[in-house]
């Protein structure tokens, strides 16, 4: 199912799992390498049931974090809202820099 977030489909939900294409640039490059996710979105996550955090970066690399980790994440606001944010470092390797279905199962419209 897709997610939609402020009007914009931000990634898809299967089972307990959200999946999310990350593009470069929103990686995030200070103070070290991490990922970001608005609060009022892991709320909505959180009411739908999700537990899991799957992310696709751009070099094909699969990583997954628990949705209690971006909530227990450390909170950021640099203009675009509240946000919590994961390190990559923190997150369990799924699929090192390798093809993914990810993008595929997403029809590669993220």
């Amino acid at each position: 199912m897709k997610m939609m977030f402020r009007g914009r489909c931000v990634g898809r939900i299967s089972g307990d799992v959200f999946e999310r294409l990350v593009r470069s640039e929103h990686i995030l490059r200070f103070p070290r390498p991490a990922l970001a996710m608005h609060e009022a979105l892991l709320a909505e996550l959180d009411q739908r049931g999700v537990r899991w955090i799957k992310a696709e970066l751009p070099d094909g690399q699969i990583i997954v974090a628990s949705l209690d980790a971006y909530r227990d994440g450390t909170p950021i606001n640099r203009g675009h809202g509240p946000q919590r944010i994961v390190l990559l470092s923190d997150h369990a390797v799924m699929i090192q820099a390798a093809a993914s279905g990810v993008s595929a199962d997403l029809g590669g419209k993220l």
